[in-house]
């Protein structure tokens, strides 16, 4: 079966008509394209052919399955994204022995490491300390303006038919009398009336003398 495959010829067939293809796509860009279809055609038939030849090799050979055994574990450990249990004691063990052989420059990196957080972590407090006693200060100026500016409720001792007349007065009118004049406003408006009076008898008096020549 693998004596009458002969894969050479075929691979020879298709560089042969894919070299034909690139020489016509180079010289003739505006070539016609039932020539250039055809072409692809043939190169086509020509890839397929060789698979069909390459999977009789396959099938004579046994280390190729045609049919892969149900393996249900198969698919947790191809979604796995970790390394399998042994591989990460294996990796554990590893990273122990690195480090305990280097173990004098680890523990200074360490210590190093936690004086820094040290320090930041007490200035991150002292910090917080701060902001809290200023918090603290300022309600406290605040309590004391509160106090300072308070304001005491009005008393209520009033008497009731007070406040009703008030109201009836403002809203109904009621209870009210018209204004009367002082007596020294009395005299003045007295006097003016009275000068105001004899104007009319002046007036007749030089009237009457203008109409007797007239008669004469």
């Amino acid at each position: 079966m693998i004596r009458n495959v002969d894969i050479d010829s075929n691979l020879d067939a298709i560089k042969a008509k894919a070299e034909d293809i690139r020489n016509l796509l180079l010289t003739t860009p505006t070539s016609n394209w039932e020539d250039v279809l055809g072409h692809f055609a043939i190169l086509s038939g020509e890839y397929g052919t060789l698979m069909s030849e390459v999977l009789e090799i396959l099938e004579s050979v046994s280390t190729y399955p045609s049919q892969l055994p149900q393996d249900p574990n198969l698919v947790p450990n191809l979604l796995r994204t970790k390394l399998s249990p042994e591989l990460e004691s294996i990796n554990k063990q590893t990273i122990r022995t690195y480090i305990d052989s280097n173990i004098s420059f680890y523990d200074d990196v360490n210590n190093s490491n936690d004086d820094i957080i040290n320090q930041q972590l007490m200035q991150h407090i002292s910090s917080f300390n701060k902001k809290l006693d200023s918090i603290d200060e300022d309600f406290e100026t605040k309590l004391q303006q509160l106090e300072r500016y308070k304001l005491t409720k009005p008393s209520t001792s009033f008497d009731t038919n007070v406040l009703k007349d008030i109201l009836s007065a403002t809203i109904l009118g009621t209870t009210l009398r018209a204004s009367q004049t002082p007596p020294q406003q009395q005299q003045q408006q007295q006097q003016q009336q009275q000068q105001q009076q004899p104007q009319p008898q002046q007036q007749q008096q030089q009237q009457q003398p203008q109409q007797q020549p007239q008669q004469q």
